[in-house]
C-alpha cells in the first residue's frame, strides 16, 4: 500500500516537472515570437 502511494506521488512530481518545463519552453517561444512580430 505504501509503495503504491510513493510511486503515485513520484508520478505526480514527474507530471509537475514536465508541465513546468513545457510552460517555460512555451514562454520562451512566445517571447521570441513577439520579438519577431514587433520587429
Amino acid at each position: 500500500m505504501l509503495s503504491r502511494l510513493t510511486t503515485f506521488l513520484q508520478k505526480i512530481e514527474d507530471g509537475i516537472l514536465v508541465s513546468l518545463m513545457l510552460v517555460m519552453i512555451g514562454m520562451a517561444v512566445f517571447q521570441i515570437f513577439l520579438r519577431n512580430f514587433f520587429d
